[in-house]
């Protein structure tokens, strides 16, 4: 495997892992903020203010390119989500 294949590797797995963190926090997060109260504002130790609200939209991000893997890893859903089908990735030689 190059050292490029490597990185990417890497970087996959960190991103993945990053995402199951929201994913996991999320019940949570929404309860606090909702406990909080909408139009509340706070600030941290730093400075930083805060203001729990109705968000107007959601943002959407529509990267250039992107990947997609076979499914495999621990976690991994049964079905949905977009991933590489086991079909394709034997017919372009590889063995899963």
């Amino acid at each position: 495997m190059s050292d490029l294949e490597n990185k990417f590797l890497e970087l996959a797995e960190k991103r993945e892992a990053a995402k199951q963190v929201l994913k996991d926090t999320q019940e949570e997060f929404d309860q606090l903020m909702q406990d909080i109260g909408v139009g509340s504002m706070f600030q941290d130790a730093g400075g930083v203010v805060y203001q729990i609200e109705v968000p107007k939209g959601s943002f959407i991000s529509y990267p250039q390119i992107g990947y997609k893997r076979t499914r495999g890893k621990e976690g991994d859903p049964s079905s949905g989500g977009t991933f590489l089908g086991k079909k394709e990735a034997k017919e372009n030689g590889f063995n899963v």
